[in-house]
């Protein structure tokens, strides 16, 4: 481990630190050779060993090595998401003046509510990427629980949504006492990031519905959108980090300008609160989420 750290202090690339370890291996073998065709006693069960020593230190090396990889990468795109906050909300800011402004004409501003639009698409990427990094720093997402409804929150971003995708039709059913101790911006946030994702992969002539039903305990809200059926094996990983990014990696014209952390932050929120999320899929019934979040938790 102590190797690792000084190689990653040097610069070494890891397929330069795990050379250094084949190296040792067939200078010690090439020497044990020389000394067995020399006549010299051999135990090859020591030769085993000394394999078997091999193998451990460079898994530790490399494990320690990546390890340390991941904290400075997170570390500097918490940084650049903090630093990236003031500037874009300069931007946003100005943008807002320019549409209030009475002395305009009507190109100037369209082009300020694109600069505004724009500005808030990039507000919410930059969230994600300090909340990825929150989570990988070990800190985790920070919640402010409070006694809030939860069908509210829903309606208001059902109508965000439907504000800003005026040809999607978005429904909301709700039922029973859908009070309870959350974060109402976090929960506002995953709800957001399902939605988001039912009108970017959804079929556009086809309703998103959301439902909300109360429990004993808990809170469940399915988001469903008719889609093509997604195979089970990428369901298995559709929540972790950064999947769809490695996804488009061999359909560059798919890509869709997505970091992919949205799902993972609905992962992480419902986690935070002590609850869970699933996903599923069917030909007849398109792609649902279901988040159940329990009542009361402690914070």
């Amino acid at each position: 481990e102590t190797h690792a750290i000084a190689r990653l202090l040097s610069g070494f690339s890891v397929d330069q630190l795990a050379s250094e370890y084949r190296a040792l291996r067939s200078s010690v073998l090439r020497l044990w050779a020389r000394e067995w065709k020399e006549g010299n006693e051999t135990n090859v069960d020591d030769i085993t060993r000394f394999n078997e020593a091999i193998d451990q230190a460079l898994a530790e090396s490399l494990a320690r090595y990546s390890k340390l990889l991941d904290q400075s990468r997170n570390l500097f795109l918490a940084i650049l998401g903090h630093d990236l906050r003031n500037p874009l909300g300069a931007t946003i800011q100005g943008a807002q003046i320019i549409l209030l402004a009475e002395d305009i004409d009507d190109r100037h501003r369209k082009i300020a509510a694109r600069i505004y639009n724009s500005g808030q698409r990039m507000g919410k990427l930059v969230a994600d990427l300090l909340d990825y990094t929150r989570t990988h720093l070990g800190t985790g997402l920070p919640l402010h629980l409070t006694s809030v409804n939860i069908g509210e929150i829903a309606q208001s971003v059902v109508e965000e949504i439907s504000t800003s995708h005026p040809d999607r039709e978005v429904t909301l059913k709700t039922s029973g006492d859908l009070r309870g101790k959350w974060d109402r911006e976090r929960v506002a946030q995953a709800i957001s990031n399902l939605l988001g994702n039912a009108v970017q992969h959804g079929l556009a002539e086809e309703p998103i519905r959301v439902e909300i039903t109360a429990a004993q305990d808990e809170v469940i809200v399915s988001i469903n959108n008719k889609a093509p059926r997604i195979p089970e094996e990428k369901l298995q990983s559709i929540f972790d980090p950064l999947v769809r990014l490695a996804a488009d990696a061999d359909e560059p014209a798919k890509q869709s300008g997505s970091m992919g952390l949205g799902l993972y932050i609905v992962r992480e929120v419902a986690s935070a609160h002590g609850g869970s999320v699933s996903a599923g899929s069917s030909a007849d019934e398109g792609t649902t989420f279901t988040i159940r979040l329990p009542k009361d938790q402690e914070q």
